[in-house]
């Protein structure tokens, strides 16, 4: 009987951790001063960090919207628990599709 005041509490944690979940966002960093990334992201595939186990609608609209800077599509490839940051710690992968265009 002693353990489920604990089960209770660890309930009670894990659905206010829920209300902390933070928002996507693109893996891209790069150096200081330079074009070059040095984060999971690059031209042809996009990292996007997100909550949740599978992408949801907002990190497949960031992913298609780093592919439409060069006239490409996003398609989802794979993606890796627990390799962002605590509040968005999956990360999903997309594929940028298409012929490369210059987009204005």
């Amino acid at each position: 009987m002693r353990s489920l005041p604990a089960l209770a509490l660890i309930l009670a944690a894990l659905v206010a951790l829920q209300g902390c979940a933070g928002a996507a966002y693109v893996d891209g960093r790069r150096e200081a001063g330079k074009r070059i990334t040095v984060g999971a992201s690059n031209e042809d595939v996009v990292a996007i960090c997100h909550s949740g186990s599978g992408p949801s609608a907002e990190a497949e609209k960031m992913a298609d919207s780093e592919c439409g800077k060069t006239g490409r599509t996003a398609q989802a490839e794979t993606r890796v628990r627990f390799a962002c940051s605590v509040q968005a710690p999956t990360r999903s992968y997309f594929r940028c599709l298409g012929p490369r265009k210059e987009v204005p």
